[in-house]
Order: C-alpha cells, then sequence, then structure tokens
C-alpha cells in the first residue's frame, strides 16, 4: 500500500530516484513553506542548523574529525 501523494515523505523518496517533474516539486516546495506542517519543517530546520553550528565549532564533532584526518595523513 502506498503512501498518499501530499505526504512530504513521498517527496523525498521520489527524488531520491529521480522519478520527479517539475509540477511534483512546486508542489512539494510549496508544502514545505505553506503546508499544514510548515512550523514542523522550520523547528527542524533550525534544530539540525544548529547541530550543525556545533560541529563546527572548535572541539565539535566536524572539527575533531577534521583533526584527526588532517593529523593521519600528514603523519605518513
Amino acid at each position: 500500500m502506498g503512501r498518499p501523494a501530499d505526504s512530504g515523505e513521498v517527496c523525498g523518496e521520489r527524488m531520491r530516484k529521480g522519478m520527479i517533474k517539475r509540477e511534483e516539486v512546486k508542489r512539494c516546495i510549496r508544502e514545505v513553506m505553506e503546508g499544514e506542517r510548515k512550523h514542523e519543517y522550520r523547528r527542524n530546520a533550525a534544530l539540525w542548523m544548529q547541530k550543525a553550528k556545533e560541529a563546527m565549532q572548535e572541539g565539535g564533532s566536524s572539527d575533531k574529525n577534521i583533526a584527526e584526518f588532517a593529523a593521519k595523513y600528514l603523519s605518513k
């Protein structure tokens, strides 16, 4: 059984498979910007933006990973 056509998951699934038309992209963008769940999408985006900022700060996970990567290849 498939998901409803207006489901956010359907938009992402079709985009990943490369089976999406211009009208579908437009509908998905409208859903995110104007749909019932727009506030949820915005909260999630703000949360992930904060997590990314923390990861990039000195001592954050991205900072540590880059330092480990550089140390590994500079020591050779």
